[in-house]
């Protein structure tokens, strides 16, 4: 019936969203939000020498940060060494945007306990359905979706990088904390740009080769549903060949 068929699209279209959302949320948390991840893009961009800070005393700093804004015991009262004076790292104005950093990743940990319950949810309830192969073409059509997505903000970083993050503050943001200013806030000296784009190329690379995966499980999950008998059939039935039949003999 129509009204079947619009009830499937529906939780298809649902659950397909759910995980992808989740997906990106969860690859985000683990790659990008790592003090690991950070220590080596400062190493990498040279910010120990350009802030006049021994290594040492940044990647303390690094690890406060990471620590606060993953609702950990992160202290942001850390005292360093700059330029041969000592100092508190952050201001108040790195502190009031740090916060609201911190609570970005509370709302995405809850979208993402909230969110992969509704998934299980869509899940158990489209098997108990036999609609499984419904999920697994969704998911296969969603590709188009994620690669025109994919495209679109490649296309906007390589065009203009610094309108690409003023637009990702501005979505996630609803102040204007985190507009900082260089010559007083370490945190903006703390992120180059480049460390922006490079963390937008390992979560690509990641979400990549986790979905080439999943696409591989969705063909072949969908190529075995499809084989897979009807009500009432079982799978030695063929309705397209004809039985062979005794040879009688006519007397």
């Amino acid at each position: 019936m129509r009204t079947d068929k619009i009830g499937y699209g529906c939780c298809t279209i649902a659950a397909v969203g759910f995980f992808h959302v989740g997906l990106i949320l969860l690859a985000a948390y683990l790659c990008l939000f790592r003090v690991e991840f950070m220590n080596r893009m400062c190493d990498k961009y040279q910010v120990p020498s350009r802030l006049e800070i021994s290594r040492e005393d940044l990647h303390r700093v690094t690890g406060e940060m990471m620590a606060f804004v993953k609702g950990q015991e992160g202290d942001l009262d850390v005292t360093v060494t700059l330029g041969g004076d000592a100092r508190v790292f952050f201001n108040e104005r790195d502190r009031q945007h740090l916060e609201d950093i911190a609570g970005m990743v509370r709302s995405g940990k809850r979208f993402l306990v909230l969110g992969g319950l509704c998934f299980l949810g869509l899940l158990l309830f489209m098997a108990h359905k036999g609609m499984l192969e419904w999920l697994c073409r969704g998911y296969l059509f969603s590709w188009l979706f994620l690669l025109g997505l994919f495209l679109i903000v490649g296309i906007w970083m390589l065009a203009d990088l610094t309108g690409f993050i003023n637009a990702f503050h501005r979505l996630f943001f609803n102040n204007d904390r985190w507009i900082l200013n260089p010559a007083k806030d370490m945190l903006i000296r703390l992120f180059p740009r480049a460390l922006f784009r490079d963390g937008a190329v390992l979560l690509a690379s990641v979400l990549g080769g986790i979905h080439v995966t999943v696409t591989v499980l969705a063909v072949w999950g969908r190529g075995r549903l499809l084989q897979e008998p009807g009500p009432g059939t079982s799978r030695t039935d063929n309705p397209h060949k004809k039985g062979k039949g005794k040879r009688h003999t006519a007397v």
